[in-house]
């Protein structure tokens, strides 16, 4: 059924949700942002970047696989989820304000990316327009990035996510939200629930997002340290450059989205993640030999289209394909995102040694194979479509 994707439809919910996984992903971009400047006042050298890199995106791994099954299983409890992980997180983040102990960041890490795959996946499973809840949720990314940079702090930004953390907490409680609640009291998924069968289930989505973006993580782990040192851009200067990527996100998500409740949305999914996988590939093929800083900021553009069209697609796509485990197949999203996190943290160590050019060479060969095997395991959908539409005619 083709929805009207219009202003009046949208719910405050959606906003809500996309707020509650913002203040995520402020966490998230404001840690990537400040690591090495973390490393340098924990007083441990820089290997020890890919090491906490590497704690963070194993919680995140363990949370998809071990915690969002129970998630689809008991949905009358989603609220409650979602809750304990706003706790938790909120907690940890700001002890971190106190701490400058490199084994206490470890163990909080650990726990925040444990809290975290599946409250993403079950705040983006609960929307109705993901387009407008993806697109407030990016925001979070240009408070890290951005806001981060200007504030130059690390500390205190730990303090300020913190206060939107108690904010989100408490809109957890409105009744647009505990509606969700009532319509979900007694539903129940059998026993059966498996995050392995649903990973098998969809690993032509899963298995090219591997490889795009263990290169895409090989280098934003050394992103900050690369532009400070190669391109000896400041803070400012990086958080500029990171904000115009965000800023292409989030308004170009509800453009994209119209796009996909105007058409058939299986076939707008492998667009749009078809076509994620191309500009990535073209983004890290174009920075290899980009030696200006000022058309950087050209292909900050292509990055934030690149990204948009890969996370959206994906997530239409898998909640098209898992009906019944809509919170897993999604949470396994964010579990695969982290995973590429380890094997991209492992890359970026091995191959930093040889150079910032060929970290970006090696990610655009990953990025094409991404792009090769999601059209070689998904243009059915194309040919299923033109075969539909050849019928109608």
């Amino acid at each position: 059924m083709m929805l009207n994707y219009s202003l009046d439809n949208l719910k405050k919910r959606d906003f809500i949700l996309g707020y509650l996984v913002m203040i995520y992903f402020s966490f998230f971009s404001t840690l990537y942002l400040y690591l090495p400047l973390i490393i340098k006042n924990l007083g441990v050298n820089n290997s020890y970047i890919g090491i906490l890199g590497t704690f963070y995106s194993l919680g995140s791994v363990l949370s998809g696989f071990l915690i969002s099954p129970k998630v689809d299983k008991y949905k009358k409890y989603t609220l409650i989820y979602i809750r304990i992980a706003i706790i938790i997180q909120s907690i940890l983040i700001v002890s971190l304000f106190f701490s400058n102990n490199l084994y206490y960041y470890i163990f909080s890490l650990l726990l925040i990316g444990l809290t975290g795959a599946f409250y993403i996946g079950t705040c983006f499973s609960l929307s109705d327009n993901r387009g407008i809840t993806v697109s407030i949720s990016s925001i979070g990314f240009l408070i890290g990035y951005f806001l981060g940079s200007v504030i130059n702090n690390y500390k205190i930004m730990f303090i300020l996510i913190f206060i939107l953390y108690i904010l989100g907490f408490v809109f957890s409680f409105l009744i647009i939200l505990k509606e969700n609640e009532i319509n979900n009291k007694g539903i129940e998924n059998s026993d059966d629930t498996n995050s392995l069968k649903v990973f098998v289930k969809n690993i032509n989505i899963y298995l090219p997002l591997v490889f795009r973006h263990s290169g895409a993580a090989m280098i934003w782990l050394f992103f900050t340290y690369i532009l400070l040192n190669h391109y000896h851009i400041d803070l400012k200067g990086i958080g500029i450059l990171n904000a115009i990527n965000i800023i292409v996100q989030t308004f170009s998500n509800p453009i994209l989205a119209i796009f996909a409740y105007k058409i058939n949305k299986r076939l707008a999914s492998f667009i749009l993640v078809s076509l994620g996988y191309f500009l990535s590939s073209l983004y890290f093929l174009l920075f290899y030999f980009t030696k200006d800083f000022h058309l950087l900021f050209l292909l900050q553009i292509i990055l934030g289209l690149s990204f948009t069209a890969l996370y959206l697609g994906n997530i239409e796509a898998l909640i098209l394909n898992n009906e019944k485990e809509k919170v897993t197949a999604l949470s396994l999203l964010s579990s695969i995102m982290s995973l590429s996190n380890l094997i991209g943290s492992f890359l970026g160590t091995v191959t930093f040694k040889f150079g910032y050019e060929f970290m970006f060479f090696l990610a655009f060969v990953l990025a094409f194979l991404a792009f090769s095997f999601y059209i070689l395991s998904n243009y059915k959908i194309l040919l299923d479509f033109l075969k539909y539409r050849d019928e109608k005619l």
